[in-house]
This record gives structure tokens, sequence and C-alpha cells, in this order.
């Protein structure tokens, strides 16, 4: 998180999901709760089971498919293939205060849970070594050198935890022999080379791909950027600090690339809390910043209400829209929670729509959802404004994927009920909200 001149920078609920017949039904009464979940505390406040202000149980009218007429086909659909790369900061300053034996625990403890069997799954880190620095420091080695490849390469995690052959005890063995160093934060350059990674990784047709970015502050290096990128001064001149913008940008591509479209997913741990006034610190509210790569990496995945604009001028968001670990205590289990709840969020609620068979398509104008939770049946609409986080009512979606999203309420509903139900309905006009 330092410039160089001073150092370093669930188990899911089991859901079954049919291609069933049946046409006609009216959508739920009732509000929803917070988008996703990604965020400092995770979800926002609002309906679930049982709460007041929303969700599938409260009042309102809902009917059952009424019949199979419409329907062109059965089949039972899956949860989306998922290819995760961690990308964490291992910058000198990550050696303070425990967080980078903390991130080791965390890592572990999380890859070794049940929901991450079966996955796609590797790690990089930053800095991965010096290079010739800048005229600003005459060329004077800087760690600003990167991974074009992770460093533990991403592979199918199968079954076997960190105590058996496989991805995640190669993960595990990396992070045991790894320590911090390196007094610059080539975060930008880091995250570029992940995602060219992750999206070059050979994965099943509509898998979904998630960065998770691990740091404890500012991103430097920017002084080295080719082409040159805009950057703020450091504190000896050099335009070293990048710009939040870039970083922006960036990760708005990669959520909305048409081909392989990729979340990223923003842990801040304890230092990423830094303000302009402070020894050795960007010129900005680095809480800000983050939040604003969060909005841009995963906008679908953040709170509802959270502030992930990026304003030199303002000060920390009253909301963030990344987890935010610099409140309260921070230790391994706070980290490992949070990574696990990462992967619950951005797998549990998105599906696969069926391979309807040789030669033929899914009409998309042509499918309905229809959940049940406790008995109660519920023929869920179709958002039709994609800012809609649903807090009125349950609603789904398409991905930039194609694939189909449970958004609010419904998707934490789902996930926190153990008897829930979702079935797609292929061949009916689909009732939009």
């Amino acid at each position: 998180m330092r410039s160089w001149l001073f150092g370093a920078t669930f188990a899911l609920s089991s859901v079954a999901w049919v291609l069933a017949g049946g046409c006609s039904a009216s959508s739920s009464g009732g509000g929803g709760s917070s988008s996703g979940g990604a965020g400092a505390g995770g979800s926002g406040g609002g309906g679930g089971i049982g709460n007041t202000g929303g969700g599938l149980n409260d009042s309102g009218p809902s009917d059952a498919p009424a019949g199979d007429a419409c329907a062109e086909l059965q089949v039972e659909a899956k949860q989306a293939p998922l290819g995760m790369l961690v990308v964490i900061d291992k910058s000198t300053s990550m050696a303070q205060s425990g967080k980078w034996t903390a991130a080791q625990l965390a890592i572990v403890q999380a890859i070794d849970t049940a929901g991450f069997d079966n996955l796609s799954l590797g790690l990089t880190a930053y800095p991965a070594g010096e290079v010739p620095g800048p005229p600003c420091v005459a060329g004077f080695p800087v760690a600003c050198g990167v991974s074009a490849l992770p460093q533990v390469p991403i592979a199918d995690t199968g079954t076997a935890k960190s105590n058996a052959p496989g991805v995640r005890q190669n993960i595990y063995n990396w992070l045991a022999a790894t320590q911090p160093n390196g007094s610059a934060t080539p975060g930008y350059d880091a995250l570029k080379a992940g995602l060219a990674g992750l999206g070059a990784y050979s994965l099943p047709a509509g898998a979904l791909r998630v960065v998770v970015l691990i740091t404890d502050g500012g991103f430097t290096c920017t002084s080295l950027a080719s082409p040159p990128r805009p950057a703020y001064k450091d504190s000896i001149g050099c335009e070293d600090w990048e710009n939040p913008d870039n970083v922006v940008s960036m990760l708005d591509a990669a959520y909305k690339d048409a081909s392989k479209p990729t979340r990223t997913i923003v842990i801040g741990v304890p230092g990423s809390d830094t303000k302009p006034t402070d020894t050795d610190a960007p010129p900005y509210y680095m809480r800000r910043a983050l939040s604003a790569f969060a909005k841009a990496g995963a906008p679908d995945l953040v709170p509802a209400g959270c502030d992930g604009t990026y304003q030199q001028s303002q000060g920390d968001p009253a909301v963030p829209c990344h987890y935010d670990l610099t409140k309260g205590t921070f230790n391994a289990q706070a980290l490992a929670d949070s990574i696990v709840k990462i992967r619950g969020t951005v797998l549990g609620c998105v599906y696969q729509l069926p391979d309807p068979g040789p030669g033929k398509a899914i009409d998309k104008k042509k499918v309905n959802v229809v959940v049940t939770l406790d008995g109660k049946v519920t023929t869920v609409p179709k958002r039709s404004d994609p800012n809609d986080t649903c807090q009125a009512a349950p609603c789904w979606d398409y991905d930039a994927g194609g694939q189909v999203v449970l958004i609010g309420a419904l998707c934490s509903d789902v996930q926190k009920s153990t008897n829930a139900k979702v079935e797609i309905q292929v061949g009916c006009a689909t009732i939009v909200k």
C-alpha cells in the first residue's frame, strides 16, 4: 500500500431446478432486501423469509403454474460452472499487524469448504519482483513486477482438500512458502494480468468468471505505465499513485465483456482506509476507491444503496460497495467468512439455461422462473429495469453471459432455505415486472 520511497505499500441450500410445464401465474407482492450481498457487512437490510418489508413469504397474491399447454421441454438445470482467481497484495505492509498470517489461514480455511468443490481455482500475488524504475528514481530497481500467469495455475478443485494433492494443496504450499516483500503495489497490472489469465483459461460454456482482490491499500507503479495512464504524484514527485478511474474503467470493461464477462469482488483489509492527510498515502480516500472498484467490477452483487462513485474530493462512503474489513476485529476467521460468502453470493443464485438439443435454441422471451419456499409457490417476474435492485418486489434477470440470476431478497431467501425449489418454465411468454 506504500510508495517505494517508504516501503510497501455455503454450504448452499439444496435447490432443484426443473424445467416444467405451465404458462400462467401472477407474481407475488411484497418487497425484497438488497441485491447480491458483496460489500461491507454483506447484504443490506430488508425482507427475507419471514421478515417485514419483503421476501417471498410476505403477504401478496401468488398462483402456481396453471398447466403445461405452452411448455416446450423439461430438463433439470444446473448451477453455472465457476472459475475463480484470488489476486492478493503481498507488499511489505501486508506483513504488519498479522495481515499476511491471517490471509494465509483464511484463504486455506475458505477454499477447503465444500462450497469450493468442483470449481476452477487459482491464485496470483503482487508484486512479483523488481524491474528498472522510472526516471524520477533514476532507474533504480523497484518492486513493480507482476506475473503474467497465476503463481498457482488455475485448475479444477475436484473434492480434494488442501491435505491432498491438487490445486488447493498447491495454494496452501505457495502461501506457506511466501512472505510479503516489495515496496510497491502494482495492483492495476496484477488485476490486468489476472483478468487476462482467467479469461484465457478454458471453462465450459456459460461459466462464471470471478476475480477476488485482497488488498491493504493504494496502487502504485503508474509511473512505469506504457502507454501512460493518468496518475497522482507521490511524495517525491513521481506520477506514481494510480488514478482510481483507471481501475474502474478496466473492471467495468471486464464485467461487460460480451464473450467472457468477469466480475471482480474487492476485500479491503486493515490499512485500506487511508486518508489523503495520512503519511505516504494516496491523495484520496482509499475506502472510496475500493468501493468504486467493487461497484464497477460486480454491480449486480453489491449492497443496495452503496456508494460506488469516485471523485478525489469525496470522503469515505457511508455504505461501501466492497467487503470492508477495516472496522472491528480483523482476524483469519473474518477474512475466511468473507471469501466463503463471496463464493455463495456469486454462484448461489446463478444458473444455466439448459441445452435444448441439436439445432434448437431457447427463446429467452419465453422463460419464466417459479420459486417454492416452505410450500408457497411464486412466479417471479423478470425485471424490466436493469437498475432495479428488486427491493420493492423480488425479480430475476439474465446476466451478461445469458445466465438466469435471482436478484435481491429472492436470492438470499433461496440461499437461506433448506427446502427451496426453483423451476424454470420454457415456452411461455416471460412475465415482466
